[in-house]
């Protein structure tokens, strides 16, 4: 019974020009950055020049992608898997279908007690299980990003879906 306000915004919702531009313009390529920058308005100084991303994204790498270890199974499962993924996207893709295809369950029962590293918890859920809810899902695709070298991070919330009117029970 306690009523609070929230303010949010969606962050690319999906855009096709979001997803080809992650697609297609390399990361360290200086006049796509400026070519962006200047479609966007957004000027050359110091808060947002070209050297400051490469340091922020140099940041990010070194907390949001440390060595990921994975089994010699699931390796070679993700060395036929990401045939042909020419870029993060489309690796990311392809973690979201592989996860995607298995079961959702809000009851998937705990994981074994003896599951204590990140390979045994991948390849317990992928190959064995094959079955898991939100956590276990959201987990597995961090794990797999950042194996495949795509800096990832784990966040828990929520997502507020607006109905026809701008207040959401």
């Amino acid at each position: 019974n306690v009523s609070y306000s929230l303010r949010y915004f969606y962050i690319n919702n999906n855009s096709p020009a979001f997803i080809n531009l992650a697609a297609e313009v390399p990361d360290d390529d200086e006049s796509a950055w400026k070519e962006v920058a200047k479609q966007y308005s957004v000027s050359d100084n110091d808060d947002f020049s070209f050297e400051n991303y490469l340091a922020y994204r140099e940041r990010m790498e070194s907390v949001y992608l440390p060595e990921t270890k994975v089994s010699e199974r699931l390796d070679h499962l993700l060395d036929d898997f990401m045939e042909g993924a020419d870029n993060d996207m489309e690796k990311l893709k392809r973690i979201e279908g592989l996860l995607s295809s298995m079961e959702y369950s809000m009851q998937p029962g705990a994981m074994p007690p003896e599951i204590d590293t990140e390979e045994e918890f991948l390849d317990h859920l992928i190959f064995e299980k094959q079955t898991g809810y939100c956590v276990y899902y959201a987990t597995a695709f961090v794990l797999l990003a950042r194996y495949e070298g795509i800096p990832a991070r784990y966040v828990q919330g929520f997502r507020v879906i607006p109905k026809k009117y701008s207040s959401v029970e």
